[in-house]
């Protein structure tokens, strides 16, 4: 990225035979993903309402930080202004969907986007940010209540469960790409917990995400 504006040779491109292409940029070592061509790969027709749903909520509820920019983007055709979002809004998007193309999307980001990113050394998160946010989402969702205080270590369990990493395990002495997985992880929780999803919704997402990961061994 050059003088504040996007070229379309900053983008990178993941594309797949029957979802499509996603693209999007790194900032500050963090994937953002082009809003259009995430909601075309969910089918989702109206992106530029759902993105503003989106925001709005979040602004809402007092979370002015919302993961979702607008940037020029200069490609051959000339200059355009796009919305960009983050890897938790991407969730946000998935998880409001219940149609067949949301699941293939998620799938194939979990398995082979994601991945793709952190081999080639480009996706590097915040971890102590992504945690402060993910404590704020919980006590935001009246979780830490209901849980007497234990939210954050009862999520924490699950995560590291998901991971085959036992809580015990101090975060310097795991690889980067284990770190790398647990942030994805709690960003997964966070735009869950966002999203109005239970304990028990929470945890069969991430049952399965061990559960694809065993196999792929």
């Amino acid at each position: 990225m050059t003088g504040g504006f996007m070229k379309d040779t900053d983008l990178f491109t993941f594309k797949h035979e029957t979802i499509g292409e996603l693209r999007g940029v790194m900032k500050d070592g963090e994937p953002w993903f082009l809003a259009a061509h995430t909601c075309r790969c969910l089918g989702i027709k109206n992106a530029n309402e759902k993105i503003t749903r989106i925001k709005e909520r979040h602004i809402r509820f007092g979370d002015k930080g919302v993961g979702i920019a607008y940037t020029p983007l200069h490609t051959a055709g000339g200059k355009q202004t796009v919305a960009i979002i983050t890897e938790s809004v991407m969730y946000e998007l998935v998880f409001r969907s219940d149609k067949k193309k949301a699941f293939d999307f998620q799938q194939w980001v979990f398995g082979d986007v994601l991945p793709n990113l952190r081999k080639h050394g480009e996706y590097r998160m915040a971890g102590k940010e992504i945690r402060k946010t993910l404590t704020d989402q919980i006590k935001d969702s009246g979780e830490n209540e209901r849980m007497h205080g234990h939210a954050y270590s009862t999520y924490t369990k699950l995560v590291y469960k998901s991971l085959g990493v036992s809580t015990e395990t101090p975060r310097d002495a795991m690889s980067a790409e284990t770190l790398e997985s647990l942030a994805v992880r709690e960003n997964l929780v966070q735009a869950l917990l966002a999203e109005g999803r239970t304990y028990h919704e929470v945890k069969a997402v991430l049952e399965g995400m061990t559960i694809r990961a065993s196999g792929a061994g």
